[in-house]
């Protein structure tokens, strides 16, 4: 019975030492963009600024192959066509698919079928779709103020008109008042 109390000591002993050295590992210490990982360490949204995957799915310090200068894992400058910190973006609808490295804008404008200047980011397809989208969301909103429109006016007439039966109602007795009361007194007589 002592020795399982001495067992007890040690190993409590070795496994509060061994929670107060260890250190969970993090999605940071993964270099994760955003500090999502998976529970083995595989980075769900990429690598941190600075980093790359390497073959075995872990973000490693380096550049990417769109870079053109890489100075000890820094990316100085990008391929033409690429932009980005790591290089890592297309400059996909620029003309002649040149832009500038840190922000994407394009050098010579947009190439045909994209649209929003400087970037040249979304193509016609696009834009024809959200203008088609803003337009419906345009009707939508006016046939709906038409419609609350109408059922206003309806609610309004219909109080106009019980306000107007109520009021003629309490304007118009059943009988003359000077009638009733002749009546009252005598059923016989009728005043002309």
């Amino acid at each position: 019975m002592m020795e399982l109390r001495v067992y007890s000591w040690i190993i409590v002993f070795l496994l509060s030492t061994y929670v107060a050295t260890s250190k969970e590992l993090t999605c940071e210490d993964f270099h994760c963009r955003n500090n999502e990982c998976s529970e083995s360490g595989e980075c769900l949204q990429g690598c941190m600024d600075g980093f790359i995957v390497d073959d075995e799915g872990h973000c490693v310090e380096g550049c990417t192959g769109n870079c053109s200068i890489c100075d000890n894992g820094i990316c100085r400058d990008c391929r033409s066509g690429y932009f980005g910190l790591l290089c890592s973006q297309l400059c996909s609808g620029c003309q002649n698919g040149s832009c500038e490295k840190y922000d994407g804008k394009c050098v010579n404008g947009c190439r045909e079928g994209f649209k929003n200047p400087p970037f040249c980011d979304v193509t016609d397809a696009a834009y024809n779709k959200k203008q088609m989208d803003d337009e419906e969301e345009r009707v939508r909103g006016f046939f709906i103020w038409i419609a609350g429109t109408i059922i206003l006016s309806i609610i309004f007439a219909i109080i106009i008109m019980i306000v107007a039966v109520v009021l003629q109602r309490s304007r118009t007795p059943d009988e003359p008042s000077a009638e009733r009361l002749y009546r009252e007194g005598n059923d016989v007589t009728e005043i002309v």
